[in-house]
């Protein structure tokens, strides 16, 4: 099952016809002829690395990494709506270093150097988006447990000393192995929570010792937060989960479990793999939850890589 799932995901964010990559290169969020998707750099980051690793059509890592630096602000940030992010700005800069690591060529030269300051000088900061004070709501937008995924791009780059400042400064938002979003909440949206175990995991390969352990704490959290229907739910607050089953949360926690034990937490790995493919629409890709339409681009993304 695992191995058609993942072949039929990969054929359907590639394809020419029904996928979510645009004719320039663009990627769109999700497809949906009802609910159109929009287009969405970070998603297009997350699914170049993965066709850099998956050694995916040259030709379409070419058109996609060009749509992607085309995607870059003057101030070397990326985004939407206005706003440029300091997590999908590192998300960008890691797949178009990862595309020209590979052989791919950039078309500017400075494009590497000017994502990373952008991301260097907001996290020094302590800001997750800019220009600060319009999404104020929005857990994205706070200086939150997800940047510590942004801190595992840093200590990847030899910006060590930068990465263990923001480690100390986030992992004070975890207990009993749980991530709050950011010091002004006790509630944890756990795509987010699943982000920064991820970038726990970078930052213990990094040589932070205290980062692997936690992240083996909040590993074991998540398994015990497992929907019915065998996926990660939207929120956890005030003692409960709410919300559907999320299949980005649910893809990422397979990959964590994976990661650290694939033994000892077998079963919820096969909890997490069923609900994924039953996300799995006949085009190949996978909605955002049962509940929904969209065709994921990143859920999609995300599963493959945790098959992988």
């Amino acid at each position: 099952m695992d191995c058609e799932l993942r072949d039929r995901a990969i054929q359907w964010l590639t394809s020419p016809n029904n996928g979510p990559v645009l004719p320039d290169g663009g990627v769109l969020s999700w497809v949906n002829p009802k609910h159109e998707g929009y287009r969405y750099p970070e998603a297009a980051a997350w699914l170049l690395a993965l066709l850099t690793e998956e050694d995916g059509p040259p030709d379409l890592r070419g058109k996609m990494a060009a749509a992607l630096e085309r995607s870059v602000s003057s101030n070397g940030s990326c985004g939407r709506n206005g706003y440029g992010y300091v997590f999908d700005t590192a998300i960008v800069y890691s797949a178009l270093q990862k595309h020209a690591a590979s052989g791919g060529k950039l078309i500017d030269a400075t494009v590497l150097p000017r994502l990373l300051e952008f991301v260097s000088r907001k996290i020094r900061q302590q800001l997750s988006v800019w220009p600060s004070g319009g999404l104020n709501g929005a857990w994205s937008a706070q200086y939150g447990c997800h940047l510590l995924r942004v801190a595992g791009i840093l200590a990847a780059t030899g910006e060590r000393e930068l990465a263990s400042k923001v480690f100390n400064d986030l992992i004070r938002l975890e207990h009993a192995g749980r991530f709050r979003n950011h010091a002004r909440t006790d509630t944890t949206y756990l795509h987010a929570h699943c982000y920064a175990t991820q970038g726990l995991l970078m930052l213990g390969e990094g040589g932070i010792d205290q980062a692997y352990e936690i992240a083996e704490r909040s590993a074991h959290w998540l398994a015990g937060v497992l929907n019915d229907d065998g996926g990660i739910p939207a929120w956890y607050h005030l003692g409960q989960t709410t919300g559907p089953s999320r299949g980005d949360a649910t893809a990422q926690a397979v990959r964590i479990w994976s990661a650290i034990d694939q033994t000892a937490f077998a079963d919820s790995i096969d909890c997490g793999m069923r609900f994924l493919a039953s996300l799995q629409t006949q085009s190949g890709g996978l909605r955002y939850d049962i509940e929904s339409n969209d065709v994921n681009t990143w859920v999609t993304t995300f599963t493959v890589q945790a098959l992988r």
